[in-house]
């Protein structure tokens, strides 16, 4: 392994499950251009038919509920009888919740069962992100220490649907940072809509999957857990510009977990006696009688020989006795033809608005990705109402991994095509308005570091006592390659630039008074040129310097 290397990770943080991709750096002696996907596929398991799985539930429980001794209750290490957290990245998304909130949302013993939008302890949503990505910030990094790479400096891609608000984006940007994600020297966090992504890395020619000519017009469809995003690109051009979007829309509460929820209701009415005296260890998503639902529904094709002539899927269930339940190839294809319909009727209602605002027909390929898009059944029903001589129908060998390898491309991409700064850049207080001298530097920019838009917005806020008599004072900036940058400035840190701070107008107002504390906020807008600062107190603008960082 090249010593020298760059590590590049897709991170699919998706509602119901996470994936994670790496490309490493090639060999000593390999082709540069080499690109070698890696499907993290370790995880910490209860039981062992989850050994070996790209995917994780995005599930979160928390000790103090008495249910373990444990501290780190996530994705497979939540067992059964344990009260979890579910769903908890959907509600970012004001816009969608909104939806949800509209009538949509039906609570019962099935959504209490999985924990849907459950809140421990009152705990936020976002808050609940952070720690579940936390703690898979550290499984990765486990996994690299593994693969000896845990020293390689890392770009890691974060994707979102292509729904999402700008401020939603925002939210899960925070939550990203606040679990460690880019705090290692020479790390860098950039994020992109999920199936830009995957069109992205589709139309490389090296992609292995699929060819996009430069005519084409395509339709993602995202099929997940909780929800269905459909996404619509005319690519225009295979160069480096990127397709153009048509339309997006992601419809709430429509996946496979429809179909749990639909077999939960089978079993409890019809199948299982005494149902409503059973507990988490025997309903919830980890006891045995849905994993072995997972399982049947994994499989299930109306069309598969072994199916057609006999099928008869066992369900083992336990408490105080052994329950078996059978389940029949017409109870199963009821299970699923209801989902399915809606699916395929909300993929046909998207090509057809895809078509409108383009203003002819132009939609030729329907690419299908996400957990659910593995479903033989599902694949086959699209195929049988939309495949023609005029559209293509595509699903990659692992539609639920292609997100993330996607998006770990995208991360080697922007990577190589952004300049690398070769100095640390930051800020020096000196002397502030209650005449005290604060030398350290707080460093704003690393060196290596890179940003996922051309111009970075970042915080720094400094607090002090205000001297109503000092109307002026200064900052400095510097730059350094010293690693790590040092506290304070030394030989080897230069100045590059200085900023007055003017205070009359604050103080001519008279809040804040004399002696009172004062915060002063520098938004940094961190550019590919130079550095624009301006400094706030409150509401009052007290400065602004534009910095060139050549």
């Amino acid at each position: 392994m090249s010593d020298n290397g760059r590590l590049y990770l897709g991170i699919d943080f998706g509602n119901t499950t996470v994936g994670v991709a790496a490309i490493y750096p090639p060999v000593d002696g390999e082709d540069q251009s080499t690109v070698r996907y890696h499907v993290i596929d370790r995880w910490r398991v209860t039981h062992t038919r989850e050994m070996g799985r790209s995917r994780l539930p995005t599930r979160l429980a928390y000790s103090e509920e008495g249910f373990h001794l444990r501290s780190r209750l996530w994705g497979y290490a939540i067992l059964p009888a344990a009260p979890a957290n579910s769903w908890f990245k959907l509600p970012l998304d004001e816009g969608i919740m909104s939806r949800v909130r509209d009538g949509r949302f039906i609570e019962d013993k099935w959504t209490e069962s999985v924990g849907i939008f459950r809140q421990s302890e009152g705990r936020s949503y976002k808050e609940m992100a952070s720690t579940f990505l936390s703690y898979l910030d550290e499984e990765i990094r486990i996994f690299l220490r593994r693969a000896k790479l845990h020293n390689l400096p890392k770009t890691l891609t974060f994707t979102y649907p292509a729904t999402w608000s700008d401020e939603s984006v925002v939210t899960l940007r925070e939550a990203i940072h606040a679990a460690g994600f880019g705090t290692d020297e020479g790390d860098q966090v950039v994020m992109g809509p999920e199936p830009l992504a995957v069109v992205s890395a589709l139309m490389k020619p090296d992609s292995g999957e699929i060819k996009i000519k430069a005519t084409d017009a395509v339709i993602v469809c995202d099929c997940g857990g909780s929800t269905i995003d459909i996404t619509s690109y005319d690519i225009v051009t295979s160069d480096l510009r990127p397709p153009t979007q048509l339309t997006a829309h992601t419809e709430p509460l429509l996946g496979s977990t429809c179909i749990d929820r639909a077999f939960y209701e089978l079993v409890s009415t019809r199948l299982i006696p005494n149902f409503d005296k059973l507990g988490l260890r025997e309903t919830s998503p980890t006891s045995m009688m849905m994993r072995d639902f997972e399982e049947v529904k994994r499989k299930f094709d109306e069309n598969s020989a072994a199916y057609r002539h006999a099928f008869r899927e066992v369900i083992k269930f336990r408490q105080e006795y052994a329950c078996r339940v059978y389940l029949l190839q017409s109870q199963l294809r009821d299970l699923f033809q209801p989902v399915v319909t809606r699916i395929c009727n909300l993929l046909s209602e998207q090509i057809d608005e895809a078509n409108r605002v383009a203003g002819k027909d132009i939609i030729n390929k329907i690419i299908l990705i996400g957990g659910f898009a593995g479903s033989p059944y599902l694949e086959s029903a699209i195929r049988q109402r939309f495949e023609t001589n005029e559209m293509t129908v595509y699903r990659p060998d692992r539609p639920e991994n292609i997100i993330a390898a996607s998006a770990a491309l995208w991360a080697k991409e922007y990577d190589e095509a952004t300049p690398h700064p070769t100095y640390h850049y930051g800020v020096e207080f000196g002397q502030g308005p209650d005449n005290t001298v604060t030398d350290d530097i707080a460093w704003f920019r690393k060196k290596h570091e890179r940003f996922d838009q051309p111009n970075t917005r970042k915080a720094i806020r400094v607090k002090c006592t205000l001297n109503t008599k000092v109307h002026g004072t200064a900052v400095y900036f510097f730059r350094t390659r010293i690693c790590p940058a040092p506290e304070k400035a030394k030989e080897g840190v230069e100045l590059i630039g200085a900023m007055t701070l003017d205070l009359t107008t604050l103080i001519n107002a008279g809040t804040p008074a004399e002696g009172d504390d004062v915060v002063f906020r520098f938004l940094v807008n961190v550019g590919l040129q130079e550095i624009d600062v301006a400094a706030f107190i409150d509401d009052y603008h007290v400065g602004r310097q534009r910095i060139p960082m050549a």
